[in-house]
């Protein structure tokens, strides 16, 4: 699921209206991973991106990982 960026009409959900912060798609759709590129670019004709591009968290290390890395010296 992606987060609404932009309010906008989904013309391939029967014009389903999307509003700031709700998620994509709504219950009973399905997301096309072309679609969801197309949306996640600024538009050319709006100037603004509909959907967020999600960022995946940086790994965390964990103390075990650390310590066995440190001990390798």
């Amino acid at each position: 699921m992606y987060t609404v960026l932009n309010d906008f009409t989904e013309k391939e959900h029967k014009n389903t209206l999307y509003i700031k912060g709700e998620k994509y798609p709504k219950k009973g759709f399905k997301a096309d991973s072309k679609r969801i590129i197309f949306l996640q670019s600024v538009h050319p004709g709006y100037g603004v991106a509909f959907l967020e591009i999600p960022v995946e968290p940086p790994e965390r290390k964990s103390k075990a990982n650390s310590k066995a890395v440190e001990s390798n010296d």
